[in-house]
Parts: structure tokens; C-alpha cells; sequence
């Protein structure tokens, strides 16, 4: 790791933006993600020697961050947002909240061998589809089935309601949640919902600026209905994305991210609330950081799951428990199960195989993030990027197997390979 990388002066400012970050987010923890949320587990138990080790983990890392900020590939990008959104602040509540030790490690062995898988695999590149009339017509009826679908959804179900509060996005998904849906509309909106941006993304490039605003529309009516916050994220997100380049997305991330820490104290000495704070340390990367450590928690205590909860219950398995996990860890450590608590990465490898997936999980998803790798060879950067942040949201907030079966994966990846590259 530490000997790749020789100390000039980009090099140099980036491991200080990265320190620069970490220490401003423990100070966004302490005087505010803990005093507003310590109900829901945000606790200040801090302790010198976690906080010491801590910074050591992340010094090991901090030089695999900034390889990852010269590299191009989409693999390498989703690591360095998940470096930012999961794993610094990971190393912030171990430090703080007083996490286990035992996680620590469990946590700091699979990051490290994600680390080493991503930086030394191979890159394999497929051949590319030059644009044709078939493409053409096999991109626009994928196009107006998501439209439709989407039109026929919101319109029987939520009178095409749309929804712009962040803040009461609980009060639509209980509603949501209250309503008995067709099977196929249960796969169908989160498939949809993967798929849009990125088309979105793909007509902006070919100036098809009618069918954008299409899919923004749709974007909305997707958000309007069930109030998912990584709907709308990613719908800005696209937004942003036409007006700025691949390079400068990578160069910029850490400070973006080091920029929206200050924001909150400027925030709190403002108006003595930070929003900030609200949508993007404590719900973005505190609380999945947070849910990891609960599902470690649990599983080390109880029967694992060996994906039974998983497509492995499509054969007839059975995981053994009464109510669906989400809705028992919610129930466990919250006392109720009203909320779902999805997680992914560490949380949803430790529950299916505990140390075990240390062998298994860092492999797999090194494996999908290398098949993007292939499919987006050529692709216009936006692409890349749209498609960099659809993968790392996920993987933070849904199981390995639920992003590939149910909320479109799949569909993304067959979807990047018949689309036609546009430079």
C-alpha cells in the first residue's frame, strides 16, 4: 500500500483532506449527530486507545484513497465513495460510540482485502455495440415500458402525487407499506428506479433534452410514491452530473465531502439545527455504519443465515426466524418493529456466514463491481459516475443478493452493455 505512492504535493494534500475530513466529521458526531440521536444509538462513549487505533486503520488506508483518486474505473470510484460514506465514518463511531473490538477487526480485515482485490485485479474489457437501429429500438422500448409502467403505478395507486419533503418521508412509506401492491409492481418501481438515471443520463448526452425531463418526471412521481431518499438523491445527483467531468468528480469528492462538514457547524451556529447533519452524516453514513454493527451484534449471538433469507428461499429454505431480519433487528435494539432495517456490506456478510464471509463477500463484490468495470468500458464519464453512485448507495443500504434480484442490478449491468458508448 503504503510504498505505491510517493509523497508529492497532490498526493500530500489529499491524505491531508482525508484526515481533514475525518477529524471534522467526529467533531459533526459530537456536537451534533449524538446530541439530536442518541435515542436511536448514536452514543459518546469515547475511548483513547479505539480512537488511536482508529487513525492507524485509516493511515493503512488513507494511501489505497489516494490511488483511487488517479484511477478511472467505475470499481474504483464506488470504492472511494464507500471510503468517504461507510468507511471513515465506521472508524468515527468505533472511536466515539465505542464499538466492539472484535468488529473493528472483523470490519478492518474486510476492507483491507476489498482494497487489495479491487487495486490488483485485472480489468477485462468487452467488446462494445456500435449504434445501430436494433439498439436504437431495444433502448427506446426499454424506455417507454419504464415510463408506462411507472405512469400506470403512481397513477392507480398514488393519483400521480408528487413529493418534494425530506423531512415526513416515513408518513409515505408506512402508507406505502399499508397498501396491498401486485407482486409485479413490488420488483417492477425499484428496477425502475435503478434504470431511470441512467437513461436520464443517456439522452441528456444524445440532446434528447424532452425525454430527460421525462425521466425526471418519472424520477419525482418514483420519489412521490413511498418516499425513497436514494430516488431522490440520485435523481440530483444526475442532475449535477451533465455539468461536471469524471476527473474532477474523483479529484473533488474528498473536499465535496470535507466542504459538507463544515456546512454543519456553519449551519448550527446559523440557525442552531443542521441539515446537513440530518440527510447526509447521520442518515447517510452514520446510521448504515451503525445497522453493520447491530447485525454483528445479533448474528454473533444467533443462528446465522447461510442465505436462507436470501434467493435461497426462492428453493423452499427457510431462515429460521419469525419476522423478516430487518424488522427484528429494528425490533431488538429499537424495541419495536415499525422501521426496516436494511444494511449491507459488513452487516449483511457477517449475518449470512460471520467470519466466514471474510473469504466469501469481499471476493463477490469485487467480482460485480469488476463486471460494471467491463460493461462501461468506453462509456461517457457521466454514465460512469450515475452508475458509480446507484451502485454505492446500494450496497450500503440492501443485501448482496436483494440488489441483484429485486432492486435491478441485473437489469443495470445488461442494460450498460447493450447501450450504445457515447463520448
Amino acid at each position: 500500500m503504503i510504498k505505491s505512492i510517493n509523497i508529492r504535493q497532490p498526493n500530500l494534500l489529499n491524505l491531508i483532506l482525508i484526515f481533514l475530513y475525518r477529524f471534522l466529521l467526529d467533531a459533526v458526531y459530537i456536537y451534533s449527530v449524538s446530541p439530536t440521536y442518541v435515542y436511536s444509538g448514536m452514543v459518546y462513549h469515547p475511548s483513547l486507545y479505539k480512537y488511536l487505533l482508529s487513525l492507524v486503520f485509516l493511515f493503512l488506508i488513507s494511501f489505497d484513497i489516494v490511488r483511487l483518486i488517479r484511477m478511472s474505473n467505475m470499481s474504483s470510484f464506488v470504492l472511494l465513495i464507500l471510503n468517504l460514506i461507510y468507511i471513515i465514518p465506521t472508524t468515527t463511531l468505533y472511536a466515539l460510540a465505542g464499538l466492539n473490538d472484535l468488529y473493528f477487526l472483523y470490519f478492518s480485515l474486510f476492507w483491507l482485502i476489498i482494497h487489495i482485490f479491487l487495486l490488483n485485479f485485472k480489468d477485462y474489457r468487452i467488446l462494445k455495440f456500435n449504434e445501430n437501429g436494433s439498439l436504437k429500438l431495444l433502448i427506446a422500448a426499454g424506455s417507454l415500458i419504464i415510463i408506462c409502467g411507472i405512469l400506470y403505478i403512481t397513477g392507480i395507486y398514488n393519483n400521480f402525487r408528487f413529493h418534494f419533503g425530506l423531512m415526513d418521508v416515513y408518513k409515505f412509506r408506512f402508507a406505502k407499506r399499508d397498501l396491498i401492491l401486485p407482486v409485479w409492481v413490488l420488483y417492477f418501481q425499484p428496477i425502475a428506479a435503478t434504470l431511470s438515471p441512467v437513461l436520464m443520463i443517456y439522452f441528456f448526452l444524445k440532446k434528447k433534452y424532452h425525454l430527460v425531463i421525462v425521466f425526471i418526471l418519472i424520477q419525482l412521481l418514483m420519489f412521490g410514491f413511498g418516499a425513497n431518499k436514494t430516488t431522490f438523491f440520485t435523481l440530483i445527483v444526475s442532475v449535477a452530473v451533465c455539468f461536471f467531468t469524471f476527473d474532477f468528480a474523483r479529484k473533488a469528492a474528498i473536499l465535496f465531502f470535507v466542504t459538507l462538514n463544515i456546512g454543519v457547524f456553519v449551519e448550527l451556529l446559523l440557525f442552531k439545527v443542521s441539515f446537513i447533519a440530518v440527510f447526509v452524516q447521520y442518515r447517510t453514513c452514520f446510521i448504515p455504519t451503525l445497522l453493520s454493527y447491530r447485525f454483528y451484534e445479533f448474528f454473533s449471538d444467533n443462528k446465522l443465515l447461510y442465505w436462507r433469507e436470501s434467493f435461497l428461499r426462492l428453493f423452499g429454505f427457510s431462515s429460521g426466524y419469525d419476522t423478516s431480519i430487518p424488522f427484528l433487528i429494528t425490533k431488538v435494539f429499537e424495541g419495536n418493529s415499525i422501521n426496516s432495517s436494511n444494511n449491507g456490506l459488513c452487516g449483511d456478510a457477517f449475518s449470512n456466514f460471520g467470519w466466514l464471509s471474510l473469504l466469501i463477500y469481499p471476493l463477490l463484490i469485487s467480482i460485480l463491481l469488476k463486471i460494471f468495470d467491463s460493461v462501461l468500458y468506453e462509456h461517457n464519464h457521466r454514465i460512469i459516475i450515475i452508475a458509480s453512485m446507484i451502485v454505492s448507495l446500494g450496497l450500503t443500504n440492501n443485501t448482496l443478493f436483494g440488489l441483484l434480484l429485486t432492486n435491478g442490478f441485473l437489469f443495470l449491468i445488461i442494460l450498460l452493455f447493450f447501450l450504445p458508448r457515447t463520448k
